[in-house]
């Protein structure tokens, strides 16, 4: 019955460090922050997602419906923070690049 967790663990347990880890890059905009807050909301939400289908397996008879749950949460979670995470890296390339065009002195020596 723990074949749940067993599979998914590692995919909990990596979803949390990647949001950890965006959180707290540095040289974040305000939009990149915010995304990055998003990931680990959703980062979060797996857990306690599959925990909970844990806890209904017994309702959902032998039919093994929570492992296919487990499986179309996890794609489903998979799908949206793909998109959030390609979101951040273009907010945070484009926040680099903003603050160090405004660093940057004009050249035309005026």
């Amino acid at each position: 019955m723990n074949q749940i967790f067993e599979d998914h663990l590692p995919y909990m347990i990596g979803s949390a460090l990647t949001g950890l880890a965006l959180v707290f890059a540095p040289k974040q905009t305000k939009w990149a922050r915010r995304l990055a807050i998003a990931i680990l909301v959703l980062a979060s939400v797996y857990p306690c997602g599959i925990t909970w289908l844990y806890a209904a397996r017994n309702d959902m008879g032998e039919s093994y419906g929570y492992l296919i749950g487990g499986v179309l949460l996890a794609i489903l979670l998979g799908m949206i923070g793909s998109a959030l995470l390609v979101s951040w890296i273009v907010a945070y390339i484009v926040g680099i690049r903003k603050r160090r065009r405004n660093l940057e002195p004009s050249g035309n020596g005026w």
